[in-house]
């Protein structure tokens, strides 16, 4: 089983700092299990919201926070899924997904590593490209 290395994450207090300097609201809330952040802005207001049911969990909380500031920094316009869309939309939707990840991960150092096995490690650093490395 992968293990992530906690020593490599950025400190929640580091993300909810970006929020406070960019103005933007924090709300746990309930939402649909297969949400679990929610970005919206306009030119008004920016707001985040987080599924409560991952409130306690801190590792899903940080890595949700940093993917959702990543919209924020990264995404102009909505993207939302709907059921029903079009190939192109998805395409275009998984496009700025992608953007918002390639943000988050950014925060991290780019030693990004997690544990195969006692010998092995995959590594993170250049997404979307992985690396498997050879422990000595």
């Amino acid at each position: 089983m992968l293990k992530k290395r906690d020593t490599f994450l950025i400190e929640t207090t580091k993300l909810e700092s970006i929020l406070d300097k960019q103005g933007i609201i924090l709300e746990f809330v309930s939402l649909d299990e297969s949400i679990l952040g929610y970005c919206f802005s306009n030119n008004k207001f920016h707001i985040l919201l987080i599924n409560e049911k991952i409130k306690n969990n801190e590792r899903l909380y940080r890595t949700i926070l940093a993917e959702e500031i990543g919209h924020f920094k990264t995404t102009i316009g909505d993207i939302t899924p709907i059921r029903e869309m079009t190939y192109n939309r998805k395409i275009e939707i998984d496009k700025k997904e992608l953007l918002a990840l390639r943000w988050a991960t950014d925060l991290w150092p780019k030693k990004i590593y997690w544990d195969i096995d006692e010998k092995r490690c995959l590594v993170l650093s250049n997404l979307p490209s992985l690396f498997i490395f050879q422990k000595s």
